[in-house]
């Protein structure tokens, strides 16, 4: 007669008892082997790995916590880390704090209580200065002005900062760099005489030809 395994254990043997008892390493995932009577011991939340103490208390292993929450030594727990943080510590107060370089992407670490606060409009990496989040990188066609993400000129890819006015560098492929460093739009002649009416279209056609 085959005797079960101990919930949520994968593999057992039995005992001379009869009792079925869980091998050490071979409880389920998130659960800890209990010595004292060889069962499986569901982790505390957001666990992936744990030990059971002495006194029956299952106890996170310090490295083990799911992604987002940090280690509570204190009672061996895991807790989660302020909003937007993908990483953290607990303080010896008991207070998740997101460590520096490890707030989501758009977001900015806040030294005063390491937490992560959202970069301005148009920003791909921003710092706290006096605590409030400043632009460090702009997102494609916005350059830093004054600490935030200005866009760049109408049909401009590539632009700079001079003296706080946007100048274009580069135009895209539909446009020409004027001398004011902005970029006009190129029309195409026959698209722009189509447009016009009938008339109209006559005569600057006929114009046309014959300047050309």
């Amino acid at each position: 007669m085959q005797l079960a395994c101990p919930s949520n254990c994968m593999e057992c043997t039995v005992s001379a008892t009869g009792a079925a008892e869980c091998k050490s390493d071979k409880c389920d995932p998130k659960y800890g082997f209990k010595a004292a009577d060889k069962t499986c011991l569901a982790c505390p939340s957001n666990c992936m790995e744990c030990t059971v103490s002495a006194t029956g208390a299952a106890e996170c292993k310090s490295d083990k916590c799911d992604p987002k929450y940090g280690f509570k030594a204190a009672d061996k727990t895991c807790l989660a880390c302020p909003s937007n943080c993908m990483e953290c510590t607990v303080s010896a107060t008991g207070a998740a704090e997101c460590k520096s370089d490890k707030c989501d992407p758009k977001y900015g670490f806040k030294a005063a209580d390491k937490t992560c606060l959202a970069c301005p409009s148009n920003c791909k990496t921003c710092s706290d200065v006096d605590g409030k989040m400043t632009c460090d990188t702009c997102c494609p066609h916005y350059k830093v002005n004054s600490g935030q993400c200005a866009s760049c000129p109408s049909n401009c890819l590539e632009c700079s900062v001079d003296n706080g006015a946007m100048v274009c560098s580069k135009c895209d492929s539909q446009s020409v760099m004027m001398d004011n460093k902005t970029c006009g739009v190129f029309v195409n002649i026959m698209t722009y005489l189509s447009s016009l009416p009938g008339p109209l279209q006559q005569v600057f056609t006929v114009r046309w030809q014959y300047h050309v």
